[in-house]
């Protein structure tokens, strides 16, 4: 049995209706709906039971309490229930795109041995680059026309998902990382997740989970930060020409997804590396030409005609960044960095990205 699991909350309820639509059209026939509250007075309780109701699904939990608390436990255990079934793990603003049926793909993972598939946040756009009220008896495809690779260059935000998972596959807060279970290679299976994140009141959303986080503790409150500093600085739109985004009309199959694949492998496979290397009173400038090695090896697993000295930039950057990050003889302890993604992740190669864009 195959589920879409999701977590409903916030203030984007109108893009529940055509959410579910979507994955019944994908074949999914078990939908389990877990409801979070701001408070027990919330108001969108109503609204989402009137849309499961005419859809035909009833809410399967409802949940009062802090939205990251709350978020990876109740995916934890909803999966739990039905342990030896799949999982679609999506966010309600989240539409995914298979390239193969749900069926095919279980098959697949099972006959390979995977336990989880990836994906990637093709981020959905207005036609005018603004924020806008999503009506939910329109298609979401027409009034969001353009897709673009928007959350990690301009927020240097984690645009990885998993997106189809064993049970017993545990995921961290939003689903970006997988911490256990075998994951089918992107060069397999890499999964467009069109984001219908970036509609009316987005951007006092992001400001104020901005300082919720940075009262919370959490590091990456800079990401919301550099979403509304963008905005403003675009005159609170999205700028639908900036080359760093690569926004494009589409429908389904988003133009610069073979570039983002790319791209993924290579970050991917810079994360790994890192991995090899724990922070210790050894230094790592003793690793210096394992690094080196390591580095030429990623790269050469990304042909880039004319684009050389982009890559060069990489092995620098990723030599810099391991080299200068001597710790403890201990695994670092900051547990709000990136949900236990390493220092020298994602955000250290994003001027490779800016630059190689312009």
């Amino acid at each position: 049995m195959i589920h879409l699991n999701t977590l409903v909350g916030g203030r984007n309820i109108a893009i529940l209706k055509p959410m579910l639509e979507h994955y019944r059209g994908l074949g999914v026939e078990s939908f389990i709906i877990n409801v979070h509250l701001a408070d027990y007075n919330d108001p969108i309780l109503d609204e989402v039971r009137l849309i499961t109701n005419a859809f035909g699904t009833p809410i399967t939990s409802v949940l009062v309490g802090p939205w990251l608390e709350v978020l990876r436990k109740v995916y934890r255990e909803s999966r739990e229930r039905h342990p030896s079934d799949w999982h679609i793990l999506a966010d309600q603003d989240e539409f995914q795109i298979y390239p193969m049926e749900l069926a095919e793909l279980e098959l697949f993972c099972n006959k390979k041995g995977y336990d989880y598939v990836r994906g990637c946040w093709v981020d959905r756009l207005a036609a005018d680059g603004g924020f806008h009220k999503v009506h939910s008896m329109l298609s979401v495809w027409d009034q969001f026309p353009f897709g673009a690779f928007l959350s990690y260059p301009v927020g240097a935000a984690d645009p990885r998902k998993v997106v189809f998972a064993r049970s017993n596959v545990d995921v961290c807060v939003g689903q970006h990382l997988a911490y256990n279970g075998r994951c089918c290679p992107i060069t397999d299976v890499l999964v467009q997740v069109h984001h219908f994140k970036w509609v009316g009141g987005i951007v006092a959303e992001l400001q104020a989970r901005a300082e919720l986080l940075k009262q919370a503790g959490y590091d990456f409150h800079i990401e919301s930060l550099r979403f509304v500093k963008y905005f403003n600085n675009n005159g609170g739109v999205v700028n639908l020409k900036d080359p760093n985004i690569l926004a494009a009309i589409c429908r389904y199959d988003y133009q610069h997804w073979p570039l983002i694949q790319k791209w993924l492998i290579m970050l991917n496979n810079y994360v790994n590396i890192g991995r090899q290397f724990t922070p210790g009173p050894a230094s790592l400038l003793n690793h210096r030409n394992d690094i080196e090695c390591s580095a030429n090896t990623l790269l050469s697993t990304i042909h880039s005609a004319g684009h050389k000295s982009i890559w060069q930039i990489a092995i620098e950057q990723l030599v810099a960044n391991l080299s200068s990050r001597i710790r403890s003889d201990r695994e670092p302890t900051d547990q709000h960095h990136n949900q236990g993604e390493p220092f020298f992740g994602l955000e250290a190669i994003r001027p490779i990205w800016l630059n190689s864009r312009q």
